[in-house]
């Protein structure tokens, strides 16, 4: 069985008492991932360690119910962004932005599962409602226990880290992966349950990198790549292509092509990656147009919240990181009368536009909750975060969950339930597993009825898309 390590890592700098804070001018933890000959980084088992709590007033905050982080992306609302970078040649593999917000469509789609946050999820903090959080996390009893701050761990998004890297050269070139986490403003980070009365802010201490290893064989690291991992999509291929299992035989004999492929041959990965794009809604006919510049997409999806209530420290229940649907000036949400999907101006990847039955002049805002079109337009096609897989045979349909369900990218069905994600705009692979948008522009319109006045939105969109790195002679090179 192959040998497993696990490595702990201290920040590439950090002030001298060891506490972090965005106040005190810390705006990002940098890591470095090092170079390893025999070894291979396992894919998703980076987590970011730390200490944390809550400062009122220069002390920390011992009485709950004043001021929460969002419990639907929980501590990953700390760290705005994660980019992962060639150390030598600081070629950027991966750049995750706006983390937060995505993580609230990936973990939960507004609830996470109790057996989630009394077990291992409450680790991240996250929660089915403000009141643990505003309660537990970040918020101590020091009279009970003076010296004691719980311990948390975040496992930041990003299809960089959930892929298995093989960590000696060529592709490190005696050197490193750097990790680097900006942090998030006391603004986006924390929200008030109360009236402003005090500053609060946050500070993170006892800050680690901790991710795991796994030996590989003299094949493996002759190759660049785990033998399991070249077996899994060799598999699929054939599968999704042909229709048919490939044979033991054929399987080991294109590995040991790959083992015998020459230095000089150009070696790639490829994996499932995250671009992030902001736009504003400020009418009942908001139409959005994005060059996304992506050749191979597989979904996009959005989530909302009214502008007013990023990095707003100062109202109250002013949520940055929590999804939201289309709010009036009343904070009542605002029923859609209809959408449409397009590329390069053409209906897709439905060729019609997806209507609700809610009548001009005859219509409440609760039938976005009843059991009719207007419901299933949101459920489905806004905010809908379902299972992705590049083969055919094991898509997912577009259905949204009410509980916490986690998928993430690179990662076998049987490891997380799915590999990636569908979404908002439905599978945009149903035609050939990838949808390409370098030269069309994606556009989506939403006709709303608003009955009172217009709040400006922002609405947060994250493409799912396939990323290739490539390495030759110690050149290396990114493409989406």
């Amino acid at each position: 069985m192959p040998n497993r390590k696990y490595y702990v890592v201290d920040p590439l700098s950090q002030p001298a008492n060891g506490l972090i804070t965005f106040s005190g001018g810390n705006t990002n933890i940098a890591f470095n991932i090092a170079e390893n000959a025999n070894e291979f980084y396992l894919g998703g088992s980076a987590r970011v360690t730390f200490k944390y709590r809550i400062i009122d007033n220069n002390a920390t905050l011992q009485t709950g119910g004043k001021v929460y982080i969002s419990p639907q992306c929980g501590l990953v609302g700390l760290f705005s962004s994660v980019d992962v970078h060639n150390a030598p040649t600081n070629t950027l593999i991966s750049s995750v932005r706006n983390m937060p917000r995505l993580a609230s469509s990936l973990y939960s789609v507004g609830m996470a599962d109790l057996y989630d946050v009394q077990t291992s999820q409450q680790i991240q903090g996250l929660s089915n409602g403000t009141d643990y959080n505003s309660n537990n996390v970040g918020v101590y009893d020091l009279a009970a226990n003076p010296t004691e701050l719980q311990s948390y761990s975040v496992r930041p998004i990003n299809g960089c880290l959930e892929q298995d890297w093989y960590l000696g050269s060529p592709l490190m070139q005696g050197n490193s992966m750097k990790v680097t986490l900006q942090l998030a403003s006391d603004g986006n980070a924390l929200t008030r349950i109360q009236a402003p009365t005090t500053a609060y802010t946050y500070e993170l201490s006892e800050v680690k990198l901790v991710y795991q290893t796994i030996e590989g064989t003299s094949e493996e690291i002759q190759a660049g790549r785990l033998k399991s991992n070249f077996v899994a999509k060799y598999t699929d291929m054939i599968k999704q292509s042909e229709n048919r299992a490939p044979s033991a035989d054929e399987v080991e004999s294109n590995w040991q092509r790959v083992v015998n492929m020459s230095d000089d041959v150009e070696h790639s990965y490829t994996f499932k990656d995250y671009n992030n794009y902001i736009q504003t809604i400020q009418s009942d006919n908001a139409t959005t147009n994005l060059q996304l510049g992506l050749s191979k997409v597989s979904s996009i999806f959005s989530n909302f919240v009214t502008s007013s209530k990023l990095n707003n420290l100062t109202a109250v229940d002013a949520d940055s990181n929590k999804t939201y649907q289309i709010l009036d000036n009343n904070d009542d949400p605002v029923s859609y009368e209809a959408i449409t999907f397009t590329k390069n101006g053409s209906l897709f990847p439905y060729e019609y536009t997806l209507t609700s039955n809610i009548e001009s002049n005859n219509y409440v805002l609760a039938d976005d909750y009843s059991a009719d079109r207007l419901a299933q337009i949101k459920k489905s096609y806004l905010d809908s975060v379902v299972p992705y897989n590049d083969n055919k045979y094991q898509q997912g349909s577009v259905v949204n969950s009410m509980f916490e369900q986690q998928y993430r990218p690179n990662v076998a069905a049987d490891d997380c339930n799915g590999k990636g994600n569908g979404l908002g705009t439905g599978q945009l692979s149903v035609l050939d597993g990838s949808s390409d948008f370098r030269l069309g522009n994606f556009g989506v319109q939403i006709n709303s009825k608003n009955t009172a006045t217009f709040e400006n939105t922002s609405a947060f969109l994250y493409a799912l898309h396939e990323k290739k790195i490539s390495w030759n002679n110690g050149l290396v090179s990114v493409e989406s």
